[in-house]
């Protein structure tokens, strides 16, 4: 008499389904492209660009984005125009790009600085991006030293199909101003943004085996 053990009887499920988990192709990811840093504005010299290990967060570097009163060459109000682009893989990516500042302050005597940030990302192949960077204002009585804010983002939706635009610029627009009273002096500065696009996924799974395709971006 012949048995029939309980693994032998697995077998054939097992052996036809251990394919479908194994055809599922890793997710592409947008990344920077390291030699792609564009500055322009005053505020903007001797800046300089690095890279995280996985290319999704990058550290500019604005030693000289410096305001100040009695202002010293004309620098009571700087811009600075910081570019950067990122290759996104074909398809749908959904995500949300952060933008974390940094800087120094120094205000006396009712001197009063505000930050003015914008971003731009171009071109764009899905519904239109939402910016949010809201002024950010120092006072006179806040006390001196290292200043942050991590308020800046843009969420978006990129949904490219030819390969010409998939290389995507994002733009950040920064400008410092002082406004003084009487004889009153004061600096700040903004000497780091941290761009991270680390925040993303695409907006579909596709398969090697074609077995199952959801069509949104694949």
């Amino acid at each position: 008499m012949k048995f029939t053990t309980a693994a032998s009887l697995l077998l054939p499920v097992a052996t036809w389904a251990s394919p479908i988990i194994e055809t599922r192709q890793p997710a592409d990811r947008a990344k920077f492209i390291t030699n792609s840093l564009a500055l322009e504005g005053p505020g903007c010299a001797g800046g300089s660009v690095s890279f995280d290990a996985t290319n999704e967060i990058a550290t500019v570097r604005l030693p000289n984005f410096v305001v100040q009163v009695p202002p010293v060459n004309n620098n009571r109000e700087l811009s600075c125009i910081v570019a950067l682009k990122a290759r996104y893989p074909l398809g749908c990516t959904r995500g949300v790009a952060r933008t974390e500042l940094s800087g120094q302050r120094a205000l006396n005597g009712g001197v009063r600085g505000t930050s003015i940030r914008s971003y731009v990302m171009s071109p764009t192949t899905g519904e239109t991006p939402v910016e949010f960077s809201p002024d950010l204002t120092f006072n006179s009585d806040v006390s001196t030293g290292t200043w942050r804010s991590v308020s800046d983002f843009i969420s978006y939706d990129q949904n490219i199909t030819t390969p010409e635009n998939q290389v995507v610029t994002i733009t950040m627009d920064g400008r410092l101003q002082l406004q003084e009273s009487g004889n009153s002096s004061g600096r700040l500065s903004n000497d780091e943004y941290i761009l991270n696009i680390s925040d993303q996924t695409r907006c579909c799974e596709c398969f090697q085996d074609e077995s199952v395709r959801f069509l949104d971006g694949c």
